[in-house]
């Protein structure tokens, strides 16, 4: 699976001319996103902040988690045969959520499927 183009000359661009200067410790980005202050982001403020621009713009506030989850899920439906990159992406010990996204993919495909057959029913009389 492979980044869009236009987004890794972005996030290179962010990570090499402008985040050396936002920063206030200069050492290298071991967290991509920083603070105001110039600091990175604690753990517990990045899903706050995520939670609070979720909210301004769409009406309603978005966990970081389910960005998470739904990365997980975009990949299973959208490059299954890449489904391996699910767990390191997301940190995890085990497959377990990569399997559950997988799953949940496939049954969603099945059941739109299923659905298409079940809208011809009748049509061929």
């Amino acid at each position: 699976m492979t980044v869009p183009e236009r987004a890794a000359v972005a996030l290179r661009t962010y990570l090499t001319r402008y985040r050396p200067v936002l920063a206030t410790d200069r050492s290298p980005p071991a967290q991509v996103w920083l603070a105001r202050t110039g600091a990175p982001y604690a753990p517990y403020k990045r899903g706050e902040r995520i939670a609070t621009l979720t909210r301004r713009r769409l009406g309603i506030a978005v966990a970081a988690h389910r960005f998470r989850l739904w990365a997980a899920t975009t990949i299973a439906e959208r490059a299954p045969d890449e489904a391996a990159i699910i767990r390191p992406l997301l940190g995890h010990a085990t497959m377990k959520v990569a399997d559950r996204a997988y799953n949940q993919a496939t049954f969603g495909t099945a059941l739109l499927d299923y659905w298409d057959v079940l809208e011809g029913v009748g049509e061929e009389s």
